[in-house]
């Protein structure tokens, strides 16, 4: 994939130029351009983003403007505001308080959605914030269940507290709120999590992780260097790769070459056989001895068998896309949504069009020549601004029948050479006894 420079210097070379009428700044503000206009036209780049149970969200605020201090993390709304908008209340019983009312009972109040684990139903409903390159939300499911659409009108219809259904979520709405959230129905109370690599940019990739949850390893690395019981035994750092065969005890601080050892000194049941054989080396596997493999390097993807989980990048940086997974997300018991997503950042020079395929970076060029040959000067040559255009708009209706489902599982095949004939097709007939029957 080129990066924007040496597309701009093809560009330049077609122009015949070398910045006298069209300087390098203007034509890479019209190169970014193009890499937004081509990604939000065509609709085609396209991510699925998961979301735990409950949503997370960075920060929750109780008004509007509290949003612009929020350093652009996803923030939630807390609360209900009166008819003038001057007090924001948590539950409902306050706003009849302060209104004059007698105070009618209410749910408990939250001020984060994690707190839905540790109460009863509450008065508020569930609400996921999109990422903000979302441009399109295209799909909604639950457990890997497509969800229904719905409006926020006619849930109101209703006439009940459908904020307060707890159950199976069914139903998605964009909300009344701001366009960048989806909110579901039915609100599900289990706690579900997914692991989410925090400062990553700081102390790099993750390497290991923990949790009630149990995992295993895929890895081709099944020999070590040596083997040792306690961390005593390898005071001086070895050369190679070593593997502590041992298992350690919680009750007597002492290691213990078999599991089943373990269990008796914790004063556990014995769940594995005393006769069963442990291994030290790789090669004792020709004797009857499982295995083990070890994890070694960056994690690029994550099996439990408690949930499937999906490792994706975060960001628009090409080591999300390239190198360790900084998020390992499950579609159970989890919001997938997909979205068609745009460019937040503007590109410099260096930098690549990640979104994009490499085969689709002429349509970038083909913009930005269009761009300049329609730009009003003494340089206008309005026939091969039109023809660039054209060319341009050619590759977004081809990126669009990249993601159109009916054109990808149509069969292809070709007319017979001996053609469908011009014969007249017979007329309909209908049963003799058409009327008697009809």
């Amino acid at each position: 994939m080129n990066t924007v420079g040496q597309d701009l210097d093809l560009i330049q070379a077609r122009l015949h130029d070398g910045g006298t009428v069209w300087t390098r700044a203007e034509l890479l503000n019209w190169y970014n351009d193009g890499y937004y206009q081509l990604c939000w036209q065509s609709g085609a780049i396209r991510r699925l983003q998961f979301y735990d149970l409950p949503p997370r969200f960075a920060y929750t605020h109780t008004f509007e403007w509290e949003t612009q201090f929020t350093q652009h993390g996803p923030s939630r709304c807390i609360g209900w505001s009166f008819h003038d908008r001057t007090y924001r209340c948590t539950s409902y019983w306050e706003v009849s308080l302060i209104t004059g009312h007698v105070p009618a009972a209410s749910l408990p109040g939250i001020t984060q959605d994690w707190e839905r684990s540790h109460v009863d139903a509450v008065d508020q409903h569930y609400t996921f914030a999109l990422p903000h390159n979302f441009d399109l939300l295209l799909d909604a499911r639950w457990n890997n269940r497509p969800l229904n659409g719905i409006s926020v009108r006619e849930m109101d219809e209703a006439d009940d507290a459908w904020m307060r259904r707890v159950g199976e979520p069914w139903w998605y709405s964009t909300g009344t709120g701001r366009n960048d959230t989806v909110e579901i129905f039915q609100i599900k109370t289990d706690y579900q999590q997914a692991y989410s690599a925090i400062g990553y940019d700081s102390y790099g990739f993750p390497r290991l992780l923990s949790g009630d949850r149990t995992y295993e390893v895929s890895s081709s690395v099944r020999q070590a260097d040596y083997t040792y019981t306690a961390s005593g035994d390898v005071p001086n750092p070895l050369n190679g790769f070593g593997w502590r065969f041992t298992y350690p005890s919680t009750v007597t601080s002492k290691m213990c070459v078999h599991q089943w050892e373990q269990q008796w000194l914790d004063g556990l049941t014995m769940t594995d056989s005393p006769t069963s054989g442990r291994g030290t080396q790789g090669w004792e596997s020709q004797h009857g001895i499982a295995v083990t493999e070890f994890g070694v390097g960056f994690m690029r993807g994550l099996t439990s068998p408690d949930r499937q989980y999906l490792g994706y990048g975060q960001g628009l940086e090409l080591y999300d896309y390239y190198g360790g997974v900084r998020s390992f997300s499950s579609s159970d018991n989890a919001l997938e949504i997909l979205v068609a997503q745009v460019p937040t950042t503007t590109l410099a020079e260096d930098d690549y069009p990640l979104l994009l395929p490499e085969q689709t970076q002429k349509y970038l060029r083909h913009f930005v020549w269009s761009r300049a040959f329609g730009r009003q000067g003494p340089a206008m040559i309005p026939k091969l601004s039109a023809h660039y255009r054209t060319r341009f708009i050619g590759g977004v209706m081809f990126m669009k029948e990249l993601t159109n489902a009916a054109a990808a599982d149509s069969v292809k095949v070709k007319d017979s050479a001996a053609g469908n004939g011009s014969s007249r097709p017979p007329y309909v007939r209908l049963p003799a006894n058409f009327e008697s029957t009809w």
